[in-house]
């Protein structure tokens, strides 16, 4: 019988990873697309949320955190989407757990449901060129400091 060995197939990473999407990286999507009023890049592990983003994907780069760091600014990108219970790279887990490193990430939230599955930051690539270097990270530039609560994005807030 071949239903047996179909039923494996969907188990395996490849083909989850290239699922179709869930409601919540849908949710998450389009809230990103409503959000710019021009073409963004979300940086993500999986594709699905930036495609209902309207937005161009980047992968994470597999290198060091100062190296994803400039990457950031040299691919232009917008949103960075790291999820919960994934693991990639070093740098990857500590901005999991411990916060991106760096005054340009905003982290936004968009709904309980996505911070749930989520760690979403609003990357400002484009803010107060040239930079001022970060003395936390020497060689990474730094441009204003991190924002409170207030500022950060939230579903109800208008599009920026």
């Amino acid at each position: 019988m071949i239903i047996s060995p179909v039923r494996g197939v969907g188990r395996l990473g490849v083909f989850r990873e290239s699922a179709v999407s869930s409601r919540v990286d849908k949710e998450v999507g389009l809230w990103i697309g409503r959000q710019q009023n021009r073409p963004v890049r979300v940086m993500d592990l999986q594709i699905p949320l930036a495609y209902h983003a309207g937005a161009q994907f980047s992968h994470f780069p597999y290198c060091t955190r100062e190296l994803a760091l400039r990457f950031l600014d040299a691919a232009q990108v917008d949103y960075i989407v790291l999820r919960r219970g994934q693991a990639f790279t070093k740098y990857y887990e500590e901005w999991l757990t411990g916060g991106m490193p760096h005054s340009r990430a905003e982290l936004v939230h968009v709904s309980p449901s996505a911070d749930a599955e989520f760690v979403i930051y609003r990357w400002h690539w484009q803010d107060n060129y040239p930079p001022k270097e970060d003395a936390s990270y020497p060689g990474i530039p730094e441009t204003q400091g991190m924002p409170s609560g207030e500022e950060q994005l939230r579903l109800d807030a208008p599009s920026v």
